[in-house]
């Protein structure tokens, strides 16, 4: 993320009421002093910051950047269906849908060499969903929590 698009993200936090259960980031992210954010961080800046600042920016069918916000909002569907604490077969189906399209939005605009394992292995997603359930059940957070701790800590 480039400066100018952080600086209109942070100012669009400062201007949005959001309810008391979303903790927004810290004003400071994505510089170096501020650290790293966590993956609840970087769920809320991209789920609900970059969406309001994205849409106001890019929202315009003519603008230059327009086709990237829809190809993000994809993505955007896929993570908020899929860590709703129940699931239905109709949100999986979306999930499976909007992450195919995601997919090949990212090959067309940015071409196949963009993939990685990862976007393959969240073709599974919906079957794993069928499988076990809501992701909040079997996610890794907790440990990613605990990991975050331990970076903390000094150790040779």
């Amino acid at each position: 993320m480039d400066g100018p698009l952080s600086a209109e993200i942070v100012e669009d936090m400062d201007r949005t009421y959001t309810p008391s259960w979303i903790q927004l980031p810290p004003r400071g992210f994505g510089t170096r002093s501020q650290g790293k954010l966590s993956a609840d961080q970087w769920r809320v800046l991209c789920t609900v910051c970059m969406v309001f600042t994205l849409a106001r920016l890019w929202g315009e069918e003519r603008h230059e950047n327009h086709k990237f916000l829809r190809h993000f909002i994809k993505l955007v569907v896929v993570v908020t269906r899929a860590t709703k604490r129940s699931i239905s077969e109709e949100d999986i189906e979306l999930i499976s849908e909007s992450m195919q399209a995601y997919i090949q939005g990212a090959v067309d605009l940015f071409g196949k060499g963009i993939l990685t394992i990862n976007h393959h292995l969240t073709l599974h997603l919906p079957e794993l969903l069928r499988q076990f359930g809501p992701v909040n059940g079997w996610w890794a957070f907790p440990f990613e929590r605990y990991n975050g701790i331990i970076q903390r800590y000094k150790n040779n």
